[in-house]
């Protein structure tokens, strides 16, 4: 489950991913991928990775700015959240969540703090992330425990829709 391979790189027969329903578009919030990677474990499929298959991926300049790198780390909170609650249900992703927030506000805040007194950006950012990630997904824990948000397709209050993100953060050049 933590091995988990992304899509960046991967090469799956058609068929077979047609056979297990395809990629869930209704998770707005990502983890699309994710899902299709679990679901083809759970159907005894075994996935390999080789670090021989090079991929050329461009990064756009926003992506490398604070503000888009805090922007994902929200949203990647919200992800492993819904994705817990799928897989786990409510009651055992709640305490996960409370371990998340407490970890985080013990180690990240004050790491984060002394980075800022450093004068370290590049570390409070990385640290400033991981609190955001954890405070994120114990909120989404929060909301589906406490709303009639939808845990299959990512609906409700702390939905982010994750597809325009180019129009939110990225800038003409020049």
């Amino acid at each position: 489950r933590d091995a988990l391979l992304c899509t960046g790189n991967l090469l799956v027969r058609r068929g077979l991913v047609l056979e297990l329903g395809g990629f869930d578009a209704a998770l707005t919030q990502g983890g699309e991928d994710t899902d299709l990677i679990m679901r083809l474990r759970r159907a005894g499929h075994t996935c390999w990775f080789t670090p021989h298959a090079i991929v050329r991926h461009f990064i756009p300049p926003y992506r490398l700015e604070a503000q888009y790198l805090t922007w994902a780390a929200r949203r990647g909170g919200g992800c492993y959240a819904m994705r817990d609650v799928r897989e786990w249900g409510i009651f055992r992703t709640f305490p996960i969540a409370a371990a998340r927030l407490g970890q985080a506000v013990t180690m990240h805040a004050p790491a984060m703090a002394y980075a800022r007194l450093r004068g370290n950006g590049p570390l409070a950012t990385a640290h400033q992330c991981r609190l955001l990630r954890a405070v994120a997904y114990a909120r989404r824990v929060v909301e589906i425990a406490f709303s009639n948000a939808r845990v299959k397709d990512g609906s409700g209050p702390g939905a982010i829709e994750f597809r325009s993100e180019r129009s939110m953060f990225d800038r003409p050049v020049g």
